[in-house]
């Protein structure tokens, strides 16, 4: 019974570092169409980096509340920030947010969501080998 949780555990963390691969391929290739000018309407979609952040956000967050928040407290943190500047500007386009006494009109640049999501998902991998994260599920 306990390979089996170390399989799943095992499967899960390499599905992670799938998906934050994907997030790297993803904006190095937003990135350089951002910079030849050509506007791909897949690569240079607003919302959906707005979505990619958001989700990676989430795996922060997942990944900071296994390792245990006081040992993770700075991952913890970075996903709070991805979760909130992936979801609040879908909030505000969609006008789920129009109760606020001001109006809000956010429409953030491609190349500064591209640059986060690059930097984070680069963090990611980065703490995911070298970092505490790989220390404390060394053993799983």
């Amino acid at each position: 019974m306990v390979k089996k949780e170390k399989f799943k555990e095992k499967f899960a963390l390499s599905l992670y570092f799938l998906l934050v691969l994907f997030f790297i391929i993803y904006s190095v290739a937003n990135f350089f169409s951002y910079l030849r000018g050509n506007v791909h309407p897949i690569l240079n979609s607003v919302a959906l980096l707005e979505i990619l952040i958001f989700t990676l956000g989430i795996v922060f967050l997942r990944m900071a509340l296994l390792g245990g928040v006081e040992k993770r407290i700075v991952d913890f943190f970075i996903g709070i920030f991805l979760v909130v500047f992936g979801l609040f500007p879908i909030l505000v386009n969609l006008g789920l947010l129009n109760f606020l006494p001001m109006k809000l009109e956010i429409e953030p640049s491609i190349l500064l969501l591209n640059l986060v999501l690059f930097f984070s998902s680069v963090y990611f991998v980065v703490d995911m080998y070298f970092g505490n994260f790989n220390k404390e599920y060394s053993k799983v």
